[in-house]
């Protein structure tokens, strides 16, 4: 009895393992492949509001580890292109968001069939510097022919000038503090049309 209860219990954790070994190389083969061009839509994402007065075209290289994106920013008859890479290993780097301009230090990796970069900027405005959190997730459609970028920003600091005695500089701390949990996370989503 105690054998076949010890041959059962055996199989269960072998069949287990299997499963998790399983599900991580399932989740690996299944990244999409972003590879393409990319054009910004302006009637979805957030830019129904907004109404952008720009185009956005994205050309986007993929292979086992890094996203190469070349970024055109065509505004009245004047283009700014330029390239980032995305090692989505997870190692740190110097992040840059697609737009937005947001950057620091940061990593990039699969999450799923998401790839999402988490990135700290400060911004030192010679008073104070205050720093951010901020998130990317790029995702495709089912049908391969969209591309969503969801970009979230969070104030996680605020830089407290230099405010003379040590209970002035207690009194703008606790205000800092209390600015920085009234804050919401900022949320801005681009969709992007595959070109052909």
């Amino acid at each position: 009895m105690k054998y076949r209860r010890l041959v059962h219990s055996v199989i269960v954790v072998g069949f287990f393992f299997a499963l998790v070994a399983n599900t991580e190389f399932y989740s690996q083969a299944k990244k999409p492949n972003l590879t393409g061009t990319w054009k910004l839509d302006k009637s979805g994402g957030s830019y129904v509001k907004s109404k952008a007065r720009y185009d956005l075209i994205l050309i986007i290289e993929q292979d086992e580890s890094l996203l190469k994106i070349t970024r055109k920013l065509i505004q009245n008859g004047h283009e700014e292109v330029r390239g980032l890479n995305y090692n989505t290993d997870g190692r740190r780097e110097e992040v840059r968001t697609i737009a937005g301009d947001w950057h620091g230090s940061g990593r990039t990796k699969w999450n799923g069939i998401k790839v999402v970069s988490k990135l700290l900027e400060s911004v030192n405005d010679n008073i104070a510097a205050s720093t951010f959190n901020v998130t990317q997730e790029l995702s495709l459609s089912a049908d391969g022919q969209t591309l969503t970028q969801k970009l979230m920003v969070r104030q996680t600091g605020i830089g407290t000038a230099n405010a003379g005695s040590s209970a002035e500089a207690a009194i703008a701390e606790e205000l800092a503090r209390n600015v920085l949990n009234s804050l919401p996370e900022y949320e801005f989503v681009r969709v992007f049309q595959r070109v052909p």
